[in-house]
Parts: C-alpha cells; sequence; structure tokens
C-alpha cells in the first residue's frame, strides 16, 4: 500500500473526518449559543445514540490493516518465513491503533461502566500520535 493510491484513499478520509468534525462543531457551537445552553464538546460524532463516526472508522482501519497484511509480503513469500514489509507493518500499526479508538468511542458511546471517562480522547490521541511517527 506505498502507492499513491494507497496514501490517498487514508488521507480522503482524514480530510472528510476534519471537514465533517469541523462542520459539526460549528454546527453545536451556534446552536447551543442560540438556545442559551452550554457548549459541548465530543470527540466522537453520533446520530442520536448510534456513533457513527466509530463504525465507519473501525470498518476503514479493519479494511486497512486487511488490505495490508494481504499485500504486504514480497511476491510468493507468504508462509514461507520472510517477514512482511516494514512500511506494510508500519501501517498495520497506526490502522490498529484507530482501531482500538473506533471501540473506546463506541464503548463511551454505549456507556460501558468499565470504560473510565474520557478515554474516546485518550485513545483518539493516542492513534494520532501514533499516525505522526
Amino acid at each position: 500500500m506505498g502507492s499513491f493510491e494507497g496514501h490517498v484513499l487514508p488521507g480522503t478520509l482524514f480530510f472528510l473526518f476534519g471537514l465533517t468534525h469541523a462542520v459539526a462543531i460549528w454546527r453545536r457551537y451556534f446552536r447551543a449559543i442560540y438556545a442559551g445552553d452550554a457548549y459541548v464538546n465530543k470527540a466522537s460524532l453520533t446520530v442520536g445514540r448510534w456513533p457513527v463516526e466509530a463504525i465507519v472508522k473501525l470498518l476503514a482501519a479493519g479494511g486497512g490493516i486487511i488490505a495490508e497484511v494481504a499485500t504486504g509480503w514480497p511476491t510468493g513469500a507468504k508462509g514461507s518465513g520472510v517477514p512482511m514489509y516494514a512500511e506494510n507493518e508500519q501501517h498495520v500499526t497506526m490502522y490498529s491503533f484507530f482501531l482500538f479508538s473506533a471501540w473506546a468511542d463506541i464503548a463511551v458511546a454505549c456507556r460501558a461502566n468499565a470504560v473510565p471517562p474520557k478515554m474516546d480522547y485518550l485513545m483518539a490521541m493516542l492513534a494520532f500520535g501514533v499516525e505522526g511517527t
């Protein structure tokens, strides 16, 4: 996935997530001001109680991991003990942290008692930190 297409797809998803968050933040902010309420921030976007962004992140990260593992070995080397390309291993690691972030978003949205408060923020920070390194 070190190709141009392999980098355009995740980049497009990051851009769309960012644009969606920017619009949603502004909408929530101005609605709160208009209604006289306090503004409340969220780490993940929901539609009602459905964690839609977390589900999309879960599917995208899972698909990315599958694609990286499927294309990660040198030609004809699957099962021969030859390790995966280092670039693919790095991408699998990045996708894994976004997968963990999606699970934390879902757990927080479902109000799981075992999840500490603000765990979704912590996992998002870790995911973007791993992405940046």
